[in-house]
């Protein structure tokens, strides 16, 4: 029994050994072959890259079969460099390396002195070969220059094929269906840690806040995703948030919407409602830079949000009769029953052909909880047939009915009991969100990284249920070797 268990042991240990290397979300990974000029593979060389924007850099060494594997890459813009002896330096600039997308840059070197270079400006990465997941990656222009409700990134989500928006209201983030899953079923994450609302389970919202401004990069995988997100068959929602660089870069923003360009409902043009007023100003600034050049990094955003507008709703409130004491009921036999009038506790109310309409003195006798006299509740209190001035107190406390079709109950009352209102209630909203990092370069090469990032979310308003209105998260990514790479969160 113990040689099978150390047998099963060892074999484990071989399968990890031998795995396919893997990127972690929130990360990237560049991979390729290296050749010569008739095509064979090129072993021993060594590739260098280095981010350019804080020049850590990271190494390893083409194997026997001429490829090489960088994994747990920040997404960036970075710079290849591959040199071997006998044969002249490659240089790719501008490789672009997109969140969640294992990019290919396979190169051919020419022979010569390896002090000579050959540089090309604008790396030509290839499609993404190596897994068969589908999903788009989008880079910081994109996500801040598409037009988004409320600038939420997140819901760059509806903008994918296969995705179906169920809701009734925009702002419903759970009505997002992807390739016919549940809702609840997507998985979002923010540099790699889970953000998921797990109150709610919005498929289109995190449970932080993530300013525009504040993301670097955005990827949704919609189908066939790896195993490396490990939760969830719906849609795998990664952003990575930004990172300071050795240049400063800042902005600040204004987004005004307001309802010179919206339009009112069907039916509340029908009934004569106005239009929903509708003020939403959303403004804010950032700002990233250098604490210490191509050692400290700092990278922060402030947004704030203010609205004040309305909502469309519905209710279904007593009609002006049943308010007055007078109920109404479908007759039997619609002849038996001709139009007439009834008066109620303060007006005369019209009763259409096929019903009847009983007075307040009327329901004293049709309607006796007791059938007499000595009619008392469990607490020992004389029960008065009729109508009840206490309820009609508060039924006078309704607003009067607007909309007919909404109080209908066909067969049963329709219309004359209940009738439907239509208003706008306004909503206020006044939140400041506020994001932060500070990425770190242990070494003078940038091969040990650490970073911190803190998201706080200040709302004036009262979260039902209640929701942690901070996250902070910490990452370590160290390389040993060519061969041997670390990478922790918490």
């Amino acid at each position: 029994m113990k040689a099978e268990i150390r047998y099963a042991l060892l074999v484990t240990f071989l399968a990890l050994l031998a795995a396919i290397p893997a990127w972690s979300q929130g990360t990237t990974g560049l991979s390729g072959t290296v050749t010569d000029a008739s095509g064979g593979v090129v072993p021993g060389v060594t590739v260098t890259i280095v981010n350019e924007a804080t020049q850590a850099t990271r190494g390893a060494v083409t194997g026997a079969d001429g490829t090489y594997t960088f994994t747990l890459l920040p997404p960036g813009t970075y710079r290849a460099e591959f040199a071997l002896q006998g044969f002249k330096t490659a240089v790719r600039n501008d490789v672009v390396c997109q969140i969640g997308t294992n990019q290919v840059l396979s190169v051919k070197l020419e022979i010569g002195e390896i002090r000579d270079q050959v540089v090309v400006e604008g790396g030509a990465v290839k499609v993404n070969t190596t897994d068969a997941s589908v999903g788009n990656p989008f880079g910081e222009n994109q996500v801040r220059q598409l037009p988004l409700e409320a600038r939420n990134p997140s819901q760059l989500l509806s903008l994918q094929a296969g995705v179906v928006w169920a809701g009734e209201q925009l702002n419903d983030e759970r009505a997002g269906s992807v390739f016919g899953g549940r809702g609840n079923q997507g998985n979002i994450t923010l540099d790699g840690a889970d953000v998921n609302d797990q109150v709610n389970q919005s498929a289109m919202q995190s449970v932080l806040p993530v300013p525009i401004d504040s993301v670097q990069e955005f990827r949704v995988t919609t189908l066939s995703s790896g195993a490396q997100y490990g939760r969830s068959s719906g849609a795998q929602v990664e952003l990575v948030t930004k990172s300071g660089s050795n240049s400063f870069h800042g902005s600040a923003y204004e987004f005004n919407r307001n309802e010179k360009l919206a339009s009112n409902g069907f039916m509340e043009n029908r009934l004569g409602i106005p239009k929903a007023p509708l003020k939403r100003n959303i403004y804010g600034a950032s700002l990233g830079g250098p604490f210490l050049k191509n050692r400290v990094f700092f990278f922060m955003n402030w947004e704030g949000r203010k609205d004040a507008t309305a909502t469309p709703q519905t209710r279904v409130v007593p009609t002006d009769s049943y308010r007055d004491g007078v109920l109404m009921y479908q007759c039997e036999e619609a002849g038996d029953c001709p139009a007439t009038t009834v008066k109620g506790l303060t007006s005369n109310f019209q009763v259409p052909a096929g019903w009847y309409g009983l007075t307040p003195t009327q329901v004293a006798t049709v309607i006796d909880p007791c059938g007499s006299t000595n009619c008392v509740d469990l607490l020992g209190r004389k029960i008065t047939p009729g109508v009840n001035s206490n309820i009609i107190s508060m039924l006078r406390g309704y607003p009067h009915g607007n909309d007919p079709s909404l109080g209908s109950i066909e067969g049963l009352d329709n219309g004359y009991n209940s009738i439907g209102y239509r208003f706008n209630p306004p909503i206020k909203v006044s939140n400041d969100d506020y994001v932060a990092r500070l990425d770190f370069n242990l070494d003078s090469k940038g091969k040990h990284t650490v970073y911190w990032r803190g998201s706080l979310a200040n709302d004036a308003q009262i979260q039902v249920p209640a929701q942690f209105p901070t996250d902070v998260l910490t990452g370590e990514t160290a390389s040993a070797t060519a061969n041997l790479l670390n990478n922790s969160k918490g």
